[in-house]
C-alpha cells in the first residue's frame, strides 16, 4: 500500500515525519498505517471495531520494528521489515520484473558489472517488490560460476542468462521492448505477415518464420556455419560474419551477436548465431533455441496447438504502449507496468496524462464533448472509480517521459467475474479523465489467496487401503462481509494426475466434534511459533505410495450471488502417502520354558491387524540377547520385542555392547 500510494518509503516518511525525512514516532506511524487502509473504505467499509484493529496491528508492528525501543523508527528499518515478510515471488517474475526496470537483462548486467556491485540488497528488493531471501537466490541463479583455475576472473563472479524462469510473458515483454513504439503485436503477426489466424503453426515454421533463433555453437574465427533447409549445418569459409548466403533457394543471413572472450590457452571462441534474418521475422525479436521451445511447449500445453490467434492470446499482457508483469493479479498486488511512448502519442497526453486500473466495463462517450460512464453514470474524477492514478513522472526539465517503469497497486474489489484493464488517460489536471491513448491490458482481479495448507496425520486406512492426510489452514486476511467466503476448494495435486475437491464450510464443527468435514483446530504454527486457530479437512481416498502436494482455494459470494473462485495459495511441500500400514505394537511376550528345554512365547496381536491385502501380518521378528550378571542395570538385561512387516532380520539392540551377544528368528504368524 505504501508503495501504491507513495510510491517509496521515503515520500511516506515527508508526508508524516514532522522532522521531514527523519524518523516516525508511534503517533506518526500510527497516522500513517490508518490512512493506508483509508483507500479502500469506497468498496469495503470500515467500523469502528476494524479500526480498533487496525490501530492494535499497528502498535504491534512498529514495536517489532522497534526493537531497541527508542520509540522511533527509521526508513531502512521499516525498509528491512517490509522485504523480510513480504510475499513469495517466483523466478520467472523476478526475471520480467528486471526487463520491464531495465529494458532487458543485459542492460542490467551492464548497469552492475558485477554481482558485488548490489550493496544495498533490501533497498533493490524493495524497488523488485521481492523478499530479501527470495532475491539473494534469484541474484545468485544469475551468477556465472566461476573457474578456480582461471586467475583472471573475478572472484565475486559474473552475470549470465539463465536456462529457467523463461516464459510467455517474458516473451512478449521483449517484443514490446524491440517493437516500434506506434506498433501492436496485431500488426506485427497479422498485417505485415498476412497469415491465416487460425492455422496450425509447426515448430520449425515458428522458429523460421516468427522469431529469430539465436544458437551458441564452438566456431573457429572466421568461420560460420551455414544452416541448411534441412536444418543440417555445414561448416563453410566466408568472407565476413553477417554475409548472406543461399542454400536450397532460401535467402539466409547469418548474424553474429554476443561474442564472448576467448577462452584461455588459445582455445576456440563460444559465438551466438542467429539463425534466420530479423528483417523477415514477424517478430522483432533473437531467442535462444531453448527459449523458443519453452514459448512453444507452454503455448502447445495448455491448447493443444499453436496458431496465431493463441500466440496473441498468450501475449495478452502487453499492447503498444502498456506491457505488465502478469495477467493476473490479487487484490493489493504490486503491478510492474512499463509505458512506451511515440512522440505523436505523447502530444495526445495533454499536461498531466495519467496510468490507472479500472474495470472492464468503463466505456467513453463522444457525445457533448466527451465522457467516460461506468454503471450509466458520468466519471468526472476517476479517483472515484478506481482510488489512485499514477501520473507519468517528469524528467529534470519537466517535460513528461515517454518511457517510464510503474508500480500500481491492484485495487480492492468485491468478488466477480469482471477483468480489469490497466489504461494510459489523458489529462489536464491528473484527475478529470480524457480520452484513453492507446490500447489498454486486461488482466484477471482475483481475491485474496489462503497461505499454503499445513499436512498432518498422514496415514494409511487398513479396511480399504487408501491414504489420506489433514490439512489444516487460515482463510485469507480481510473484510469479506460484501463477498463472504461460501467454502473452499481442495487442490490435490499427485504426481500422476491433479483434480480438485469442493469442501463446504456448512456443519463447521470445533476440535471436539464431528470428524468427518470441515473443522476448527489449534495447531502450532512454524512460522508465528506460536498455537494458532486454523480450518482442518482430512482428504481421504488418497493412493498409496504416491506424492502429494495440496493447495487452498476460496470459493467468495460475488455479485448476482454467483461463486466467485479467489486466488488459489501456493502448493505445499511434497507428502508421501505410506505403502504400508504400520501397525500398533504386539503385546509383551510371555515366556514358558518348557520341560524339553524349548522356550515358548506367547504374545498377544496388535489390536489392529487385519486379513486385508494392505495390513496383513506375514511374519513376526523375535528379538532376544543373553542377559548379564543379576548385579547389572536392568535396563542392559530388559527383553526387546518388536514387529517388522518384512521378513528381514533386525539388529538386537545389545549388537553395541560388547558384554552381551544377540541373535534373531522369524515366527511364521500362522503357527
Amino acid at each position: 500500500r505504501i508503495v501504491g500510494v507513495y510510491s517509496n518509503l521515503q515520500n511516506a516518511f515527508d508526508d508524516f515525519a514532522k522532522a521531514r525525512g527523519a524518523e516516525l514516532t508511534f503517533e506518526e506511524f500510527d497516522k500513517m498505517y490508518r490512512s493506508l487502509h483509508q483507500q479502500d473504505r469506497f468498496l469495503v467499509p470500515i467500523g469502528d471495531d476494524d479500526l480498533e484493529n487496525i490501530g492494535e496491528t499497528a502498535k504491534r508492528i512498529f514495536n517489532g520494528i522497534d526493537i531497541d525501543g527508542s520509540g522511533r523508527m527509521a526508513v531502512d528499518e521499516l525498509c528491512k521489515a517490509l522485504v523480510e515478510f513480504g510475499p513469495e515471488t517466483s523466478f520467472s517474475i523476478f526475471r520480467r520484473r528486471i526487463v520491464l526496470h531495465w529494458g532487458s537483462l543485459e542492460k542490467f548486467f551492464r548497469e552492475y558489472a558485477s554481482p558485488s556491485r548490489l550493496e544495498n540488497l533490501e533497498a533493490f528488493a524493495f524497488d523488485l517488490h521481492i523478499t530479501t531471501e527470495n532475491c539473494r537466490n534469484f541474484l545468485q541463479r544469475l551468477k556465472m560460476e566461476t573457474d578456480s583455475d582461471d586467475e583472471d576472473q573475478s572472484s565475486s563472479g559474473q552475470w549470465r542468462i539463465p536456462d529457467d524462469g523463461y516464459s510467455v510473458e517474458e516473451f512478449a515483454i521483449m517484443v514490446f521492448m524491440n517493437k516500434a513504439e506506434e506498433t501492436t503485436i496485431e500488426d506485427l503477426l497479422v498485417k505485415k505477415g498476412s497469415v491465416d489466424r487460425d492455422k496450425e503453426i509447426p515448430f520449425r515454421e515458428f522458429c523460421e518464420k516468427f522469431v529469430t533463433v539465436e544458437q551458441v555453437q564452438p566456431t573457429s574465427p572466421g568461420f560460420l556455419p551455414a544452416i541448411r533447409e534441412d536444418g543440417k549445418q555445414q561448416d563453410k569459409k566466408k568472407k565476413a560474419g553477417g554475409q548472406t548466403q543461399k542454400d536450397g533457394g532460401m535467402a539466409r543471413a547469418a548474424t553474429l551477436v554476443n561474442i564472448s572472450a576467448a577462452k584461455k590457452g588459445g582455445q576456440q571462441f563460444r559465438r551466438s548465431v542467429a539463425v534466420g534474418n530479423l528483417s523477415t521475422a514477424l517478430l522483432p525479436i533473437t531467442c535462444r533455441l531453448k527459449d523458443v521451445k519453452c514459448v512453444y511447449h507452454a503455448l502447445e500445453r495448455e491448447h493443444r496447438r499453436v496458431t496465431v490467434n493463441i500466440l496473441l492470446h498468450g501475449m495478452s499482457n502487453v499492447s503498444d504502449y502498456l506491457a505488465l508483469d502478469r495477467t493476473t493479479y490479487q487484490a493489493g498486488d504490486c503491478i510492474f507496468c512499463r509505458v512506451r511512448l511515440p512522440m505523436d502519442a505523447l502530444r495526445k497526453c495533454k499536461e498531466r496524462p495519467f496510468v490507472a486500473v479500472v474495470p472492464e466495463r468503463i466505456e467513453w462517450k463522444d457525445a457533448k464533448g466527451g465522457h467516460w460512464l461506468l454503471n450509466g453514470e458520468k466519471v468526472t474524477d476517476m479517483k472515484e472509480v478506481c482510488g489512485k492514478v499514477y501520473e507519468l513522472p517528469r524528467d529534470a526539465k519537466g517535460n513528461v517521459q515517454r518511457e517510464v517503469c510503474l508500480r500500481i497497486m491492484a485495487p480492492y474489489v468485491l468478488a466477480s467475474e469482471e477483468r480489469h484493464e490497466v489504461r494510459l488517460i489523458a489529462s489536464s489536471n491528473g484527475r478529470e479523465p480524457g480520452k484513453q491513448v492507446g490500447r489498454s491490458v486486461p488482466f484477471d482481479l482475483l481475491m485474496p489467496a489462503p497461505q499454503s495448507p499445513l499436512v498432518d496425520q498422514v496415514c494409511l486406512n487398513p479396511n480399504t487401503g487408501e491414504a489420506s492426510a489433514v490439512l489444516h489452514w487460515s482463510p485469507p486476511e480481510g473484510n469479506f462481509e460484501s463477498s463472504r467466503n461460501l467454502n473452499f476448494m481442495i487442490q490435490v495435486e499427485p504426481l500422476i494426475y491433479a483434480h480438485t475437491r469442493a469442501v463446504e464450510r456448512k456443519g463447521l464443527s470445533d476440535e471436539d466434534g464431528q470428524e468427518e468435514g470441515l473443522r476448527e483446530v489449534v495447531v502450532w504454527s512454524p512460522g508465528l511459533k506460536c498455537f494458532t486457530k486454523k480450518l482442518s479437512y482430512r482428504v481421504e481416498g488418497l493412493q498409496r505410495g504416491v506424492q502429494y502436494r495440496f493447495g487452498i482455494q476460496c470459493i467468495h459470494e460475488g455479485v448476482d450471488e454467483q461463486a466467485v473462485r479467489g486466488a488459489p495459495s501456493d502448493l505445499s511441500e511434497v507428502v508421501t502417502m505410506p505403502l504400508y500400514h504400520v501397525t500398533e505394537a504386539p503385546g509383551a511376550p510371555e515366556v514358558t520354558l518348557r520341560s524339553d528345554g524349548v522356550v515358548q512365547l506367547v504374545w498377544a496381536a496388535p489390536p489392529d491387524e487385519s486379513t486385508q491385502d494392505s495390513n496383513r501380518i506375514c511374519t513376526y521378528l523375535v528379538q532376544y540377547r543373553h542377559t548379564l550378571d543379576e548385579g547389572d542395570s536392568d535396563d542392559d538385561s530388559s527383553a526387546l520385542s518388536g514387529c517388522d512387516g518384512s521378513s528381514g532380520g533386525g539388529k538386537s539392540a545389545g549388537e553395541d555392547d560388547d558384554s552381551s551377544c544377540a541373535d534373531s528368528s522369524e515366527a511364521s504368524s500362522s503357527s
